[in-house]
């Protein structure tokens, strides 16, 4: 938990207490149902072990690791997503300065 308190500090520290990122936390049922519980995480991504304390349980999940896949010669594991799960956006709309280039 304190771990997750300094993150949480720190990201509102940098930007007036208005924080830019929303924090998550992978791991159990029982470390993500306590992290989000205590308002220190908005997001989790549950890990694939099924005898990790509360795993079988835990529901609140925003990515749920599945088994590992063979694809060969590639080997993953196999993520579902739920809803909103806390990934980057990027919007170009009114943000043609970003690309601009000086040839002078």
């Amino acid at each position: 938990m304190p771990y997750f308190e300094g993150v949480v500090q720190s990201f509102a520290n940098v930007n007036g207490h208005q924080p830019t990122y929303s924090v998550g936390a992978y791991g159990s049922g029982a470390v993500c149902a306590a992290l989000k519980q205590a308002g220190l995480v908005r997001y989790t991504w549950l890990s694939q072990p099924t005898g990790w304390q509360g795993s079988q349980s835990y529901q609140d999940w925003a990515i749920r690791q599945g088994p590992l896949v063979s694809h060969p010669p590639f080997q993953f594991d196999e993520n579902i997503a739920n809803g909103d799960f806390g990934a980057f956006r990027i919007s170009f709309e009114n943000k043609t300065e970003l690309f601009a280039v000086n040839l002078a």
